[in-house]
């Protein structure tokens, strides 16, 4: 695989092809970012799991006025979160497997974030 994007991409220069497949290792600490993402999504989670508990109640629904388009309105607001996980998941995964997803969506190395970060940046 290096030998064939050394020949079609890097014009044969070896040490250029490696700097652009091989990701740079880095050894930082991610308690605080874990931390963060943790409690933010362990908040989140509580406060659906509550609101999910709320909207089941008939009163709650009789005492609000245009319930139905008040759901519809968090439903899109739930989607881009959702969404943001399920990329997070992805990340997680991909990294367990070992699967150089760096190089399928020919990201950039220096500018690159893990799933600790990515989900600490979106929430």
């Amino acid at each position: 695989m290096e030998d064939l994007f050394t020949a079609r991409f890097a014009r044969g220069d070896r040490k250029h092809a490696l700097v652009h497949l091989r990701a740079v290792p880095s050894h930082k600490t991610h308690h605080s970012s874990t931390f963060r993402a943790g409690l933010a999504l362990g908040l989140g989670f509580s406060a659906l799991i509550d609101g999910i508990l709320r909207c089941s109640q008939q009163q709650t629904r009789s005492a609000i006025p245009s319930w139905e388009t008040l759901l519809y309105i968090y439903g899109i607001f739930q989607v881009p979160t959702l969404f943001a996980v399920l990329v997070g998941t992805n990340i997680f995964i991909w990294k367990a497997t070992r699967i150089n997803y760096v190089f399928i969506f020919e990201l950039d190395t220096r500018t690159l974030l893990d799933h600790r970060k990515y989900l600490e940046v979106r929430y």
